[in-house]
Formats: C-alpha cells, sequence, structure tokens
C-alpha cells in the first residue's frame, strides 16, 4: 500500500460495512486537513499526526496498519496481519459522539505500542449532567486484541465467572454464562443468539486458560465498578467474578465499552457461544 486509495481499496475488502448502500464510504483527508477535522486539532498537530501508517504493531515481523479515515468522523483502525488466516480488522474508536479520537505507534519497554488520546463526557452526580475527560491509553496487542499495556504482574485465584450480557433497543444478543474454575459452563441463551435456549458444557482448555490470563493481566479487581456510555438505549454487560477467599468483583458497564481490557474480555466471553460444544439442558 502507498497511496490513501490502496489503503481504502484494502480496508474496504475487509469490511463490507464500508461499502453498504447508505455508507457515506472512506475518506483519507491530507494530514492538514486530518489534524483540524479532529475535535483536538492543536494536540494532533503539535504530535505531527499521520492519517495512516504501516508498522509491526504485535511483534510478529508481518506489517500491520494504523489508519483513521474520515467515515461519519475520524475514526480509529487497525489491521493485523495473521499471516495464512488473513487480516483482522479492530476498530479502537470508543466514543460515537466524539470526534476527538486518535492513535500513534509509540515504543515502550523496546517494544511497538499504540497510545490512544480521546475525549470522553463522563456523567456528574446531576442526572444529565457530563464533564469533559481526557484519556489516554498505552495499549499493546495481547489475547488477539488492543488492552491497557501494564508492566506489573498479577495473578488471582478465580472460583466463578458470571457474565450477563443485557439488552439493548435493538437486536443486542441478549444471554448469561457462569463458567467455574474447572471449565464447566451454564449458558442461558435468551435472544439473539445463534440458537436460543439453556446449555451446558465444558470450555476448552486453552479459551479457558486465555480468559483467566486475560482478567490478571487487566488488572480486573483494580477496575473501576460501573461504566456507562453518555447515550440512551444501548446494552448493559454485568460481569461479576467470584475469587477462591471468598471475595468478589462486580462490574456493571452500560455501553460495553469501559475499558480496552474489558472490551476484549467481552469479546472472549461472546466466542464462547460458537466454540463450544453445548449440550441442550432437558427440561424438569
Amino acid at each position: 500500500m502507498k497511496t490513501p486509495q490502496d489503503v481504502i481499496n484494502f480496508l474496504n475488502r475487509l469490511d463490507g460495512s464500508f461499502t453498504t448502500k447508505y455508507s457515506p464510504g472512506l475518506k483519507f483527508l491530507t494530514d492538514s486537513a486530518f489534524r483540524k477535522q479532529l475535535g483536538c486539532p492543536e494536540t494532533a498537530t503539535v504530535l505531527n499526526l499521520k492519517s495512516w501508517s504501516k508498522c509491526d504493531l504485535n511483534g510478529d515481523g508481518k506489517t500491520d496498519l494504523l489508519a483513521m479515515p474520515l467515515w461519519y468522523k475520524i475514526e480509529v483502525f487497525v489491521a493485523i496481519d495473521n499471516g495464512n488466516s488473513g487480516y483482522k480488522l479492530i476498530r479502537l474508536s470508543k466514543e460515537v459522539f466524539e470526534n476527538c479520537q486518535f492513535a500513534k505507534p509509540i515504543i515502550v519497554d523496546q517494544k511497538l505500542m499504540v497510545m490512544f488520546y480521546g475525549k470522553s463526557k463522563v456523567p456528574g452526580k446531576l442526572f444529565g449532567s457530563y464533564s469533559e475527560h481526557i484519556q489516554v491509553d498505552t495499549l499493546i496487542y495481547k489475547f488477539s486484541n488492543f488492552i491497557e499495556y501494564h508492566s506489573k504482574k498479577v495473578e488471582y485465584n478465580v472460583d466463578t465467572i458470571i457474565f450477563h450480557a443485557g439488552m439493548c433497543f435493538g437486536t443486542c444478543p441478549s444471554f448469561l454464562l457462569k463458567i467455574s474454575k474447572n471449565g464447566f459452563a451454564e449458558y442461558s441463551a435468551q435472544y439473539y443468539n445463534p440458537t436460543n435456549g439453556d446449555f451446558t458444557g465444558n470450555l476448552h482448555k486453552k479459551k479457558l486458560r486465555d480468559i483467566l490470563s486475560l482478567m490478571d493481566y487487566i488488572h480486573l479487581r483494580d477496575l473501576k465498578e460501573n461504566y456507562q456510555v453518555n447515550w440512551t438505549d444501548d446494552k448493559t454487560y454485568n460481569l461479576e467474578i467470584k475469587f477462591n477467599d471468598g471475595s468478589v468483583k462486580k462490574i456493571s458497564d452500560y455501553g460495553g465499552l469501559g475499558t480496552f481490557g474489558l472490551r476484549a474480555l467481552y469479546a472472549m466471553l461472546f466466542e464462547l457461544r460458537s466454540s463450544t460444544n453445548w449440550i441442550k439442558s432437558q427440561p424438569n
């Protein structure tokens, strides 16, 4: 890829939603126009921000792509080269109504990572009130996703994972998962799932290990208990982790965008619906 049009053609091949009937299509602005289009042009100019760049973001020697095209607004995408498996397109943008969101490759601890800069509106104490908040995250590619980088390791002893994906004003999948530390799981698929009903099954060992390792890496116990976006009609994810010492961590996430690490965890839990050999429960 050498030109912006090359990048657009590449992204269009990865995701058909860019070229649907009602899509405005992708467009790359000149670097100066791109910075002005963002809701924080001064910061983007100081950082000499580019609208797209090729780099190796997961350290495997292959060339990945960081792209920030104008779609409905400036969006942040990363395409990871998975070799024979093709490319994986990841959307880093979080806030639907916020223009100031961008990413830039950076070196941290001798590794290439991504700095994600974004403004968001944080709910205030009064109903309907919000304050503007700037969040700068250092993201590393682990567990097939971009998550917040941590240099300090922790290890939790988890007994049970309970996850409920609630409904939205639309067709959001709604289901309940209960996973024991030995991998036995109960799955109640309520609405808009591949198959609805009540099921039991055993997770593949690697799937369970990855979920537990991800919770360790993102320091799940240190995360806030409540996250919410500043719009309506979205779904709520409720996560409850019971530890072997009897303690419990609960997280309620309206909109499902709490942190990059939580987004990666939700993706793993959603994927279990299709990767696990579920056995339909018999009615009593």
